[in-house]
């Protein structure tokens, strides 16, 4: 029981993990705009016939797939920590502008580069946040996955309440925004400690 608690003693008392799961939360809402709630726009806002938006839905499955695929090569040529800033980054803005275009097809485009960049995004996330304490890596592991369901939950609710409040334009832009909040902590709070151990290695 003692070992069980440290372990979350360990994850918690890491100001970079927090940050990390902060982030990662945030992220993960600003990502339900586009899971969500993309459907129901294009059905409503430019009454996409239901076979038309399906095809679509097959399309942005196959780009966050293909975000999360790439995401390993990408890693190594930019690190772990660059390249979650920039895809949490677009992420949010494309979350946050496709429903503020006019044309359907340009908002149809926002939205296959937001899943790219989602995928992009989750694999970035958890490989990063997963680094922050090595020692409880298992521990780190659950409470990620936590802070995921959080953050989808949150965004759920929380684009829900803007859509009844405001319309999808006021959905997109609320959650988007927290996506670029989750690119500002993942800066200023997350290090790379893989990034950190081979500079210490490469210093005489």
């Amino acid at each position: 029981v003692r070992d069980y608690f440290g372990a979350f003693k360990g994850v918690f008392s890491s100001r970079s993990a927090n940050g990390c799961l902060a982030g990662t939360a945030l992220s993960g809402a600003a990502w339900m705009a586009i899971l969500v709630y993309g459907a129901s726009f294009f059905r409503q806002q430019f009454l996409m016939a239901t076979g038309l938006v399906s095809v679509l839905s097959i399309g942005t499955a196959l780009c966050y797939t293909s975000g999360s695929l790439v995401a390993g090569r990408l890693v190594r040529r930019f690190g772990r920590k660059l390249l979650t800033v920039l895809a949490v980054l677009l992420t949010g803005i494309f979350a946050a502008s496709y429903t503020n275009v006019t044309n359907s097809w340009l908002s149809v485009a926002l939205v296959m580069l937001g899943c790219l960049f989602s995928g992009l995004r989750f694999a970035a996330t958890t490989g990063l946040t997963l680094e922050q304490v090595p020692r409880f890596r298992g521990t780190m592991m659950s409470v990620n996955h936590a802070a995921v369901a959080l953050g989808e939950a949150l965004g759920t609710g929380i684009g829900g309440l803007a859509l009844l409040l405001f319309n999808y334009e006021g959905m997109a832009i609320s959650l988007g925004a927290m996506g670029i909040a989750a690119a500002i902590i993942f800066q200023l709070l997350a290090i790379d400690p893989t990034k950190a151990e081979k500079h210490k290695h490469s210093s005489p």
